[in-house]
């Protein structure tokens, strides 16, 4: 089982392919495993796939360091390093997108190019930062089959997930799989992040806002669009907060024509 030592974490890790490499960052309550539809795609465009468990999740530990989206980015920089790759492609969804988005600030050196996958700048606020922190002290209290059952996490699942036969299944399965200790604190490091907004026009690598058309963080794209000077946007038709898993043909077409471009 491939795992790295990374500071005060070991973290679980899978490549695929030969050529330039290139990096998956997976969202809250997710693992390598949603990469599942993309990886040969990828390898099939000639890149060498990493892609990994995100701290306390999946089959990488807790640590002992605070959760935080600046911490989450030393960690994945701590992978490269490990993995010996100076400069790398890197695709991150949702909150891995937040993650990718100030590393690519922070360390530019490192990004060749950049996929915010219906990625945000900002801490949640209002009725969304609300709903985070009862997942978050619901997981705590009584765990992830509660956070599940709960109507307001339910309301929120993309249309797809939730209509799909096999697809809410395999969701709900990979949804409890989750640890509460690292569920509850990637949500405690979405809410206490910085705003990364101001900072945009300081990412210079070609940077691809994808999003699916009926997410609620759909918006956000044409703020990238409009102040990283080396964006362009793509929207998923049907698709939700996760078309990698909703409509990955669609997905996968719009990743093969931003590489090729």
């Amino acid at each position: 089982m491939p795992t790295a030592q990374v500071g005060d974490l070991s973290i679980y890790y899978e490549i695929k392919g030969e050529g330039k490499p290139m990096v998956l960052h997976h969202g809250l309550a997710g693992s390598l495993e949603q990469w599942q539809h993309a990886k040969d795609t990828l390898v099939g465009l000639g890149y060498r796939v990493i892609a990994f468990d995100q701290r306390g999740h999946g089959r990488t530990s807790e640590g002992t360091k605070p959760f935080t989206i600046a911490q989450l980015a030393e960690d994945m920089g701590g992978l490269m390093d490990h993995l010996k790759i100076p400069r790398a492609t890197i695709i991150g969804h949702s909150m891995g997108g937040r993650t990718a988005l100030l590393f690519a600030m922070d360390r530019p050196e490192r990004v060749e190019r950049l996929i915010l996958n219906c990625a945000g700048g900002t801490p949640p606020a209002g009725d969304l930062r609300a709903a985070f922190e009862t997942f978050a002290d619901t997981a705590k209290r009584q765990g992830m089959e509660a956070v599940w059952a709960l109507d307001r996490y339910q309301a929120r699942l993309p249309r797809l997930v939730r209509e799909t036969p096999g697809l809410r299944e395999s969701f709900k399965a990979s949804f409890l799989k989750n640890r509460p200790e690292g569920y509850a604190g990637a949500i405690g490091a979405i809410v206490s992040m910085p705003d990364l907004i101001p900072r945009l026009g300081e990412v210079r690598c070609r940077t691809l806002a994808l999003v699916g058309a009926e997410d609620p963080a759909a918006p956000f794209v044409d703020v990238v669009a409009a102040k990283v000077p080396t964006a362009t946007k793509a929207v998923i038709p049907g698709a939700g907060h996760f078309p990698h898993l909703e409509t990955p043909t669609l997905f996968n077409d719009a990743i093969r024509a931003f590489l090729a471009s």
